[in-house]
């Protein structure tokens, strides 16, 4: 053999060491994790049942879900948990989530999907007058609950006077019990939280409007941004061919946001800190 033919030859050796290399490496490598969705019971807005999503951003979700032909099925959580899960873990989107300055440092948020009214509500016949931020500022107590846009918007615009609860079903009983003078939620949940507690929706009343906000989608750390660039990219097609209006005026036309759909937050694909 000349010394030509022993070079090719070990070329030829080398090159298929190489591809059974990378081989055995595609074979051992460990599987990328699959993409855990966490809810929490929140109606009309989410819910879910035996993995499906419910409710209106459920539904959004699960229209998301059939087209990206993915059958993850849908944990139902209470609310703290499930944001303190996307804040601690990677590959998690919890949903509905509000907007909030601070979760734009935490988290990447594609939507908006729905949209809220922030409001104070007192109990019906209450002689409390509040017109203005600066009249609430005044009362004993707001009750408003852990780890929510609520409690993080109130403290922003200076409220110090909060009573802070692990749900909104018990801060709705702290009100009618008299125990807290107002209630900081949204107009639209509000009447499914009375009646899930054994009381009528106008058994409180409106007192004043917070802040309008709105509802997206939200992204943990560490979540691959080829995997958020699909589900942006099914909810624009939803937006587009007019599934996602269907599906809002469906369920609380006045619910509907005033922005396009498009992402907030954190860029696809930031990794989780050290």
């Amino acid at each position: 053999m000349s010394v030509r033919e022993k070079k090719a030859l070990m070329r030829a050796f080398s090159q298929r060491l190489g591809c059974l290399g990378l081989i055995a490496w595609l074979v051992l490598a460990p599987p990328a994790a699959a993409l855990r969705i966490v809810t929490e019971d929140w109606p009309p807005l989410s819910g879910a049942h035996r993995g499906i999503p419910d409710g209106m951003v459920g539904a959004i979700v699960q229209e998301i879900q059939a087209r990206l032909k993915d059958r993850t099925p849908v944990e139902l959580v209470p609310w703290a948990r499930g944001y303190q899960t996307a804040l601690r873990l990677p590959d998690v989107m919890l949903f509905p989530t509000l907007h909030s300055p601070e979760r734009e440092k935490h988290l990447t948020l594609i939507g908006p999907v729905a949209s809220l009214d922030n409001v104070l509500f007192a109990r019906r016949g209450s002689p409390l007058v509040i017109r203005s931020l600066e009249d609430a500022k005044r009362v004993k107590r707001i009750a408003t609950q852990r780890d929510t846009s609520y409690l993080s918007t109130l403290r922003q615009l200076g409220f110090t006077n909060l009573d802070i609860s692990s749900s909104p079903q018990t801060s709705a009983r702290k009100l009618l019990a008299g125990r807290v003078e107002l209630w900081s939620d949204s107009s639209l949940t509000v009447p499914h939280l009375l009646r899930e507690i054994g009381h009528r929706p106008d058994e409180v009343e409106r007192k004043l409007l917070v802040k309008r906000q709105d509802l997206y989608l939200a992204f943990s750390r560490g979540t691959p941004a080829s995997t958020i660039q699909r589900w942006l990219g099914a909810l624009r097609a939803m937006e587009q061919d007019g599934t996602l209006g269907r599906i809002r005026r469906q369920w609380a036309p006045q619910a509907i946001p005033s922005r396009k759909v498009g992402l907030v937050g954190l860029p696809p694909g930031s990794p989780m800190p050290d």
